[in-house]
């Protein structure tokens, strides 16, 4: 009895389906990408799409309100790479960038990825302070004044009275 058990757990593990192939995962990878998720007015970017039909046109817009970066074709895998240039009148706040084409199952694929534009542009800091400097030459004509006073006033009990 113990001997068929054992052959029958050995005939079973051989039994088994063999362990599959190496496969795509996910199946039909759609995905967009941006080089810079943080961005400002008039800057490129370079935008990455996978997912679509080879040779597919692939339309590239700057959402909020749609206005067209770019329009690529898709290379023989299906996927496309573009450099493209925010919109110098974006508005700061996140915004969306969408790629639309053929999809490689005969559909129409959309495909996006959010990016803020800050609030600077051309990547200088922010100004801040002022450019009237009347209060600050105040201050210093007092100093000046106030420690000429002190320098009289010791000299004056240093010399000698006769």
């Amino acid at each position: 009895m113990y001997r068929r058990s054992v052959l029958m757990s050995i005939a079973l593990l051989l039994a088994l389906p063999a362990a599959a192939g190496a496969q795509q995962y996910p199946p039909n990878a759609t995905n967009l990408t941006v080089s810079d998720s943080t961005v400002v007015p008039g800057q490129k970017i370079t935008v990455t799409g996978t997912g679509f039909a080879p040779g597919a046109t692939v339309v590239i817009t700057f959402e909020s309100t749609p206005v067209t970066l770019a329009t690529v074709a898709a290379d023989s895998g299906g996927t496309f790479s573009a450099v493209v240039t925010i919109p110098t009148n974006a508005t700061p706040g996140i915004h969306t960038i969408k790629a639309t084409g053929a999809g490689a199952d005969g559909g129409t694929l959309v495909l996006s990825a959010q990016v803020t534009v800050s609030g600077t542009s051309g990547g200088t800091l922010a100004r801040t302070g002022s450019d009237n400097i009347l209060p600050l030459l105040l201050v210093a004509a007092g100093l000046v004044l106030v420690g000429g006073v002190l320098i009289f006033s010791v000299r004056r009990r240093q010399t000698p009275q006769t």
